[in-house]
Protein backbone atom coordinates (compact mmCIF):
# COMPACT_ATOMS: atom_id res chain seq x y z
CA UNK A 1 0.00 0.00 0.00
CA UNK A 2 0.41 3.46 0.04
CA UNK A 3 2.87 3.38 3.39
CA UNK A 4 4.40 0.63 2.56
CA UNK A 5 6.01 2.56 -0.85
CA UNK A 6 6.63 5.44 1.02
CA UNK A 7 8.59 3.41 4.03
CA UNK A 8 10.59 1.61 1.06
CA UNK A 9 11.72 5.07 -0.25
CA UNK A 10 12.08 7.05 3.27
CA UNK A 11 14.36 3.84 4.26
CA UNK A 12 16.61 4.47 1.06
CA UNK A 13 16.91 7.99 2.05
CA UNK A 14 14.17 9.89 -0.20
CA UNK A 15 11.90 12.02 0.71
CA UNK A 16 8.89 12.39 -1.87
CA UNK A 17 7.42 15.96 -1.24
CA UNK A 18 3.90 16.16 -3.29
CA UNK A 19 2.14 12.97 -1.57
CA UNK A 20 -1.68 13.79 -3.35
CA UNK A 21 -4.47 11.67 -4.64
CA UNK A 22 -3.31 12.04 -8.07
CA UNK A 23 0.29 10.94 -7.46
CA UNK A 24 -1.19 7.84 -6.02
CA UNK A 25 -2.29 5.19 -8.33
CA UNK A 26 -4.40 1.84 -8.01
CA UNK A 27 -3.03 -0.44 -10.51
CA UNK A 28 -6.10 -3.74 -12.60
CA UNK A 29 -4.18 -5.61 -10.27
CA UNK A 30 -5.51 -4.08 -7.02
CA UNK A 31 -1.98 -2.33 -6.64
CA UNK A 32 -0.94 0.86 -4.78
CA UNK A 33 1.41 2.46 -6.66
CA UNK A 34 3.26 5.99 -5.42
CA UNK A 35 3.60 7.80 -8.90
CA UNK A 36 5.52 11.47 -9.38
CA UNK A 37 9.04 11.62 -7.43
CA UNK A 38 10.17 14.51 -9.52
CA UNK A 39 10.25 16.68 -6.75
CA UNK A 40 11.26 14.31 -4.83
CA UNK A 41 14.69 14.82 -2.32
CA UNK A 42 17.39 12.39 -0.82
CA UNK A 43 17.26 13.04 2.96
CA UNK A 44 20.54 13.37 3.27
CA UNK A 45 19.64 16.92 1.27
CA UNK A 46 15.97 17.81 2.49
CA UNK A 47 17.43 20.73 4.50
CA UNK A 48 16.59 23.00 1.73
CA UNK A 49 12.86 22.83 1.32
CA UNK A 50 12.61 25.81 -1.23
CA UNK A 51 13.32 25.02 -5.06
CA UNK A 52 16.20 27.35 -6.64
CA UNK A 53 14.19 30.15 -7.21
CA UNK A 54 12.85 29.96 -3.24
CA UNK A 55 9.55 28.90 -4.02
CA UNK A 56 7.74 26.26 -1.56
CA UNK A 57 7.22 23.21 -3.09
CA UNK A 58 4.46 20.38 -2.83
CA UNK A 59 0.81 20.84 -3.34
CA UNK A 60 -1.01 22.86 -0.88
CA UNK A 61 -3.82 21.31 0.36
CA UNK A 62 -1.36 18.53 1.50
CA UNK A 63 1.85 19.88 2.70
CA UNK A 64 2.92 19.27 6.45
CA UNK A 65 3.33 22.62 8.35
CA UNK A 66 6.77 22.68 8.08
CA UNK A 67 6.86 21.78 4.59
CA UNK A 68 4.75 25.12 4.27
CA UNK A 69 6.54 27.27 6.30
CA UNK A 70 9.68 26.45 4.28
CA UNK A 71 11.35 24.35 6.64
CA UNK A 72 13.56 21.05 6.99
CA UNK A 73 11.11 18.34 6.06
CA UNK A 74 11.99 14.67 6.92
CA UNK A 75 9.91 11.06 6.31
CA UNK A 76 7.14 12.63 8.55
CA UNK A 77 5.98 15.09 6.32
CA UNK A 78 5.37 12.80 3.41
CA UNK A 79 3.21 10.41 6.43
CA UNK A 80 1.32 13.84 7.08
CA UNK A 81 0.70 14.75 3.54
CA UNK A 82 -0.73 10.92 3.33
CA UNK A 83 -2.80 11.46 6.43
CA UNK A 84 -4.51 14.29 4.53
CA UNK A 85 -4.93 11.93 1.20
Amino acid sequence: DACQALNFSHQHGIIHRDVKPANIMISKAGAVKVMDFGIARALADAGNPVTQTAAVIGTAQYLSPEQARGVKVDARSDVYSLGCV
